[in-house]
C-alpha cells in the first residue's frame, strides 16, 4: 500500500532511496566511527549514535516498525540540520570544537549543504591535523626515552628506546580501563524514539556544564516601560553582532550574525545577579522573548510585579545598573587574526542559550572553553614547524648515538 512518505518515488515507500536527502557515505562513516573515536564523538552524542546502528539496519534492508520510524524521523532531522557545517563555505580553521554539526549528519547518514565531497574533506583534513598532534606528542616522548641497544645487520641499523614515563602511564590507563571482561554489555537502543530530540533542560545543562561559557555586556538602547494593561516591560539588546569583545585572556571573540538563529526555542530564563531566586521572566512561560533582528539578540521581558522587580525598574533608570551576562555553549566557531594580528575567535553558532542576567557586578567573563579552543589554533598554527624542528633533533639524535655507538664498538675490537 503507498505512502505519502516522502511524496517522492514511483511507491512511495518508507525507505531511504526514496528520501529527499541523499545518503551519506555508510563505509566511510563506519570507519570512521572505528579509526578516529576522537573526531566521532565530537557530535551527535544524544540521539547520534543509536541513530547510526539504525541507519546500518536501514542500509541493509531491515524494513522492522522501528527502522521505519527512524526513516521518517531522519527526514525531519535532515530538514533541521541541513545546512550543518555551512561555516566552512568561508574556509572557517578547521578543529574539532566545530566540526560537530558535520559528524552529526555523518551519524544520521545525511549529506548537507556542503555536499558528500567536501564533508569528507573537511573529515580528511582533521584526521591529518590529529595525526599530526600525536607525532608532535610521540616525538616529545622519544626526547624522554634512553636508547637500550642498536643493532646493526647488512640492510639497516636497528635502535632500541626504552619506555618513557608517560608510556608507562598510558599502559597502566588502559588496563584500567580495560578489564578482563571481554563481554561488556551493550548500549541499548532507543526503538521507538520520539520525532522531536530530548529536551530535558536540566540534564542537559549538567551534561553541557564543562562547556558552559560567559560573557558580560552593557545593556544597549534598553527601555523601561509600561504595555497598554499597566505591565512592565524592559527591552534591549543582550549581544550585538559584529561587535569586538573586551580582551578575554588572549584573545578577542565577535559573535556573528545568524548565532542564535537556533536557539530562540531553548528554556531560557532572565535572571537578577544570577540568582534562581530573582526570576524575572522566562521563555516557556510567555514573560520573556528572544528575537533575532540585524543588529543582535533582541530581548522583551514583562516584568512581575514584586518588589525586587520595581526596586530594579528604579536603578535601571537611573543608570545604577546598566550591564548584564549571559551563560551559552558553543556548536561552532572559527578563529583567525585581527589586522594586529592578535587572535579572533568568531562565534558562528550557539548550540545552547541558558540565561540572561541582569547584574549589579558582572563577574569576569568565563572564557575557559575559548581559551582551550585558542590553545588549540595556535597548536594548528604553529605545528607543522614544530613537527619539522623535532623531526630534525630526532634525526640528528640517532645520528649521534648510532657514531658514538659505532666508536665504542670500534674501540671494544
Amino acid at each position: 500500500m503507498a505512502t505519502d512518505y516522502p511524496k517522492k518515488g514511483d511507491d512511495k515507500k518508507i525507505s531511504l532511496r526514496n528520501s529527499n536527502f541523499e545518503r551519506f557515505d555508510y563505509d566511510y562513516a563506519v570507519k570512521l566511527k572505528n579509526d578516529h573515536p576522537k573526531i566521532w564523538k565530537a557530535g551527535g552524542n544524544i540521539r547520534g549514535n543509536s541513530a547510526f546502528k539504525l541507519y546500518g539496519r536501514a542500509i541493509n534492508g531491515d524494513d522492522a516498525k522501528s527502522v521505519l520510524d527512524w526513516i521518517k524521523e531522519r527526514e525531519a532531522w535532515a530538514s533541521r540540520h541541513f545546512e550543518n557545517g555551512n561555516q566552512f563555505n568561508d574556509d572557517a580553521n578547521i578543529n574539532i570544537t566545530n566540526v560537530a554539526g558535520i559528524v552529526a549528519q555523518i551519524k544520521w547518514g545525511v549529506v548537507g549543504i556542503l555536499g558528500q565531497k567536501k564533508m569528507k574533506k573537511i573529515i580528511n583534513e582533521l584526521m591529518d591535523k590529529l595525526e599530526l598532534k600525536d607525532m608532535e606528542k610521540s616525538e616529545l616522548n622519544l626526547e624522554k626515552r634512553h636508547i637500550q641497544k642498536i643493532e646493526e645487520t647488512d640492510e639497516s641499523i636497528i635502535i632500541y628506546y626504552g619506555k618513557s614515563e608517560s608510556d608507562v602511564e598510558m599502559d597502566d590507563q588502559q588496563d584500567e580501563e580495560n578489564p578482563m571482561d571481554e563481554n561488556p554489555t551493550e548500549e541499548p537502543i532507543d526503538e521507538n524514539p520520539s520525532v522531536e530530540d530530548s529536551n530535558d533542560d536540566d540534564d542537559d545543562y549538567k551534561k553541557r556544564s564543562l562547556e558552559v561559557e560567559k560573557r558580560n555586556f552593557t545593556l544597549e538602547s534598553i527601555e523601561v516601560r509600561s504595555d497598554e494593561n499597566g505591565k512592565n516591560r524592559v527591552e534591549g539588546y543582550g549581544s550585538v553582532f559584529n561587535k569586538l569583545s573586551e580582551d578575554l585572556g588572549g584573545f578577542r571573540e565577535m559573535i556573528m550574525p545568524g548565532a542564535f538563529d537556533s536557539v530562540l526555542d531553548n528554556d531560557v530564563r532572565l535572571l537578577f545577579n544570577h540568582d534562581q531566586n530573582y526570576v524575572l521572566g522566562r521563555t516557556t512561560s510567555g514573560t520573556l522573548r528572544l528575537s533575532v533582528d540585524e543588529n543582535g539578540l533582541r530581548y522583551d521581558a514583562e516584568l512581575p510585579d514584586t518588589t525586587f522587580a520595581k526596586d530594579l525598574i528604579k536603578l535601571m533608570e537611573r543608570g545604577d545598573i546598566n550591564q548584564s551576562s549571559f551563560s551559552f555553549v558553543i556548536e561552532e566557531d572559527s578563529w583567525g587574526k585581527m589586522e594586529n594580528g592578535y587572535p579572533l575567535r568568531k562565534i558562528e553558532k550557539v548550540k545552547r542559550l541558558f540565561d540572561t542576567a541582569i547584574v549589579t557586578y558582572p563577574a569576569y567573563p568565563d572564557a575557559g572553553v575559548g581559551l582551550r579552543s585558542l590553545e588549540q589554533f595556535k597548536m594548528d598554527e604553529g605545528i607543522k614547524k614544530d613537527v619539522k624542528d623535532r623531526k630534525s633533533e630526532e634525526i640528528d639524535l640517532h645520528r649521534r648515538s648510532i657514531a658514538s655507538y659505532k666508536l665504542k664498538m670500534a674501540k671494544l675490537k
